[in-house]
């Protein structure tokens, strides 16, 4: 299931484009996250932000810590739930709610109770940071990884995935990122680019995958034309990746295995 993530700023009013997009991730059913920016800049704010995200955007907000050394470049985000965080979720869940009533929440329950109202889209969690410092930025990326429901999909079916996003590394080669739908990748395995898309559309030529990795929950590749006359791909082992169920907990690995005369 697709994950929406809606970015706001310590600094601004909730823009325009901001309840646009949330409406329509909400109208979609789709659960969202949203992340609070730029705290490290002068003249951040964080509860007044928040309250402001939630009486302009009509939605039900979880904080999933809260912001120290705000205004500062030292700004940091603390992780821990407060007690608008139980009110909040008791509003959705009776059970959670007698309990609550009756004493002290064991934060194992909290926590599930988060989770399952966050993959129904009923609360969406709330990060603060910095994408300049990435303060902020590997709780964000944790919740992303924990909070969305998994995605379902067969490892062992036909290869199926749509490329989102094509950059250049710092050698000048493509990456490609690519959302895997089925199926399996493979270093040094030969794919098709494009597709059969009906009234006798041609498939792209095929490519080799060189290099394969992650970042948070995001599936990147590096491949290469495999036309004939290219220069050969040098790969090494390399990761194999299933998706959907394969996860990566740790930042995009270097990766020298391919040819600097395969750019493609």
């Amino acid at each position: 299931m697709a994950t929406g993530l809606t970015p706001a700023q310590s600094l601004e009013t909730v823009q325009a484009q901001t309840r646009v997009l949330m409406r329509t991730l909400r109208r979609l059913g789709i659960p969202i996250l949203v992340f609070v920016n730029k705290t490290d800049q002068r003249g951040a704010r964080d509860e007044a932000v928040l309250a402001q995200l939630a009486r302009r955007l009509a939605v039900p907000l979880v904080p999933m810590g809260r912001a120290a050394a705000l205004g500062t470049r030292a700004a940091r985000f603390v992780p821990g739930l407060g007690p608008a965080a139980l009110d909040t979720l008791a509003d959705h869940d009776d059970a959670l709610l007698v309990v609550y009533l009756d004493g002290a929440v064991p934060d194992g329950r909290l926590h599930a109770t988060l989770a399952d109202q966050a993959r129904r889209a009923l609360v969406h969690p709330v990060y603060l940071g910095s994408a300049v410092t990435g303060a902020g930025v590997p709780e964000l990326i944790a919740g992303i990884e924990r909070l969305p429901p998994a995605a379902d999909g067969d490892p062992d079916g036909p290869l199926s995935g749509a490329v989102f996003k094509v950059e250049r590394g710092p050698a000048g080669e493509k990456v490609a990122y690519a959302r895997i739908f089925s199926g399996t990748l493979r270093v040094r395995e030969r794919i098709p680019f494009g597709g059969d898309h009906g009234e006798g559309a041609a498939v792209g030529a095929p490519g080799m995958v060189l290099c394969l990795g992650a970042a948070g929950m995001v599936r990147w590749a590096r491949c290469c034309p495999c036309s004939p006359g290219s220069a050969r791909c040098r790969s090494g082992p390399g990761r194999r990746v299933r998706s959907p169920s394969w996860r990566a907990r740790s930042p995009r690995p270097r990766c020298t295995n391919w040819s600097s005369g395969s750019r493609g």
